[in-house]
């Protein structure tokens, strides 16, 4: 038996067989062509396109996918249907005389290297898109069978190094079990529809010559591991841990329409996080209040040009519209730390996460950031939109924002177009600097929301994503939990309404303090709402508000924790304490 350590980006466990599968091997022909054989090559490239398109309308069709599923294979097409694609095929081919599959070998390879040389992981997943294109259309060229799944079964686990959107619902339609992938990250295309679709999966595997083909394997995506070759001891104890998430999760779907309520009746807005367009269906279905947190980062991220107001109001107006009166919290631009655009060569910075990031980079790429905020105010109309701006450390800074949002407006104005003109301008509270300064900020917000996440790393000078440091990375850190209810009682004292956007959200350990705090809206990410909406619903809210203010007490993460217990158990409906959650 052996455990290989993983990231789990889904949920569930998967129990199974390993099926290896390697990618068939694409050799391109590098050969020039004469001036007599350039009509055929273009002929040639447009059948080509025109098929494959065809194949991509053929499988919305005829397979049973999701919204999300669909709205990514359509990416597929716009990638072949993109005007400068085919000028560049046509420049190489008529121009330069390469012959079409290896134009079409250069122009991919140059865009795939550009997304993955972004240094961002986030964002550069986006370059699977364009392989899974580029590998569609030299098949089709070479007339290479890219089946998988005439050699999968339903008790199979993939293991592949990645896997195409393209494939994901064809191999969970074959009742696949799960999934593991080498590479992949919880923000990849093949990752969103998986998840969407109930698939075990964890990526980033370490160590993944451990795993043999036909191996005995245990997927656990709910801690991000793999177990090879099991016992059967263990075999049993997963199969019963399976068989309860299913039940539990089969529960769970009865509850979508039930408000978020504690037990003592006290409303809680429970929102979702999203950081693309295409999850707003997983939103919807999950019959969630409203978007608390949209990230927009996505435009400006995997494009070689700066998105334009029109592209961005078209997609928020989308967003707003499908939403209808329910909150979409808009969160502006937060280039910088490890996000960086290809369209962007900032300053050589030692600590970019301490650099030109955030509000920082808009106040000082304001053409960049008044684009975004036109786009926004026009699209405010179509639904219950806010603003809010990030990396706020100072009043000043808020201020500066609101002004060029004020300019914004006039401008507007004296082009005749219609916007909210109340639209809600709020602040993410992430920075200490503004959550000690709350208080004074509350009077010029219309809201606050709490990014626990940079909060915690701001507070307790922690990286984050850094192992070696990250036993320092405690939501149990005393003074990060007195950040957060200082800043809650100051958005109360002013009657701003303030939220939580950041993990902490979602970590049932905390969801009794946040809300007896005095917390009304929670944002987390969709595969963790209808279970927080069950938990919520056996809190009293306020039965332990009056031990909160003990956290001021608190020296030491073993205080924080003591006192977190007494609130917990004090705040469960439920007779026995925290039961099932504190398993």
């Amino acid at each position: 038996m052996y455990k290989i350590k993983g990231f789990p980006v889904s949920t569930g466990i998967a129990i199974g067989d390993a099926k290896i599968i390697k990618e068939k091997a694409l050799v391109i022909e590098d050969f020039n062509i004469n001036e007599s054989q350039i009509d055929d090559e273009l002929d040639k490239f447009h059948k080509s396109i025109n098929a494959v398109i065809a194949e991509i309308e053929e499988f919305i069709t005829n397979f049973n996918i999701t919204n999300e599923d669909e709205s990514i294979i359509e990416t597929h097409k716009m990638i072949l249907q993109d005007p400068d694609f085919h000028d560049t095929i046509k420049n190489l081919i008529i121009k330069e005389r390469k012959n079409l599959e290896q134009a079409i070998y250069l122009h991919f390879t140059r865009t795939i290297e550009y997304f993955k040389n972004l240094d961002n992981e986030l964002y550069a997943e986006r370059a699977i898109d364009y392989e899974d294109v580029y590998r569609r259309l030299i098949m089709h060229l070479k007339k290479i069978d890219n089946s998988i799944l005439d050699n999968l079964s339903e008790n199979d686990i993939l293991i592949m190094n990645d896997i195409p959107p393209s494939l994901v619902s064809l191999v969970y339609q074959r009742k696949i079990q799960g999934l593991v992938l080498f590479k992949g990250t919880k923000t990849s295309h093949s990752v969103i529809i998986a998840r969407a679709l109930g698939l075990p999966l964890i990526t980033g595997v370490k160590y993944p010559h451990k795993i043999h083909h036909l191996d005995k394997i245990i997927i656990d995506a709910q801690q991000g591991f793999i177990i090879g070759n099991p016992t059967q001891e263990v075999i049993k104890a997963y199969t019963k841990l399976k068989t309860d998430i299913i039940k539990e999760n089969s529960e769970l779907n009865t509850i979508k329409d039930l408000q978020t309520k504690t037990s003592n009746a006290s409303s809680i807005k429970l929102l979702s996080n999203i950081e693309l367009p295409i999850e707003i269906e997983h939103v919807l279905d999950l019959n969630s209040d409203g978007i608390g947190l949209f990230r927009t980062e996505f435009f400006y991220l995997n494009k070689q040009h700066l998105p334009t107001e029109e592209e961005q109001f078209n997609e928020y107006k989308n967003i707003a519209l499908k939403l209808k009166n329910k909150i979409f919290v808009i969160r502006t631009i937060d280039i910088g730390g490890d996000k960086v655009a290809g369209w962007y060569s900032p300053d050589r910075e030692t600590n970019p996460y301490l650099g030109c990031r955030g509000i920082r980079f808009s106040l000082r790429y304001t053409g960049i950031f008044k684009t975004q905020l036109r786009a926004i105010l026009r699209a405010s109309i179509f639904g219950n939109i806010q603003i809010m701006f990030p990396m706020i450390s100072s009043i000043e800074e808020f201020l500066k924002a609101k002004e060029i949002l004020d300019e914004c407006c006039e401008e507007l104005k004296n082009e005749n177009k219609d916007f909210n003109q109340n639209i809600p301008i709020g602040t993410m509270i992430e920075i200490p600097s503004a959550a000690i300064c709350s208080d004074a900020l509350a009077k010029y917000c219309d809201f606050f929301s709490i990014g626990s996440n940079d909060l915690l790393q701001y507070t307790v000078a922690v990286d984050r994503n850094n192992e070696s440091v990250s036993k320092y990375y405690t939501n149990y850190n005393p003074a990060f939990l007195q950040l957060i209810t200082t800043t809650v009682k100051n958005a109360i004292k002013n009657n701003i309404p303030v939220a939580v956007c950041g993990e902490i959200a979602s970590d049932k350990n905390f969801t009794a303090f946040l809300l007896n705090s005095g917390i009304k809206e929670l944002s987390v990410g969709a595969e963790h709402s209808l279970s927080l909406k069950k938990y919520i619903r056996s809190i009293d809210s306020k039965k332990a508000n009056l031990f909160i203010d003990e956290i001021y007490n608190c020296y030491t993460i073993e205080d924080s924790k003591n006192l977190i217990n007494k609130i917990n158990n004090i705040s469960l409906f439920n007779e026995g304490g925290l039961n099932e959650f504190n398993a």
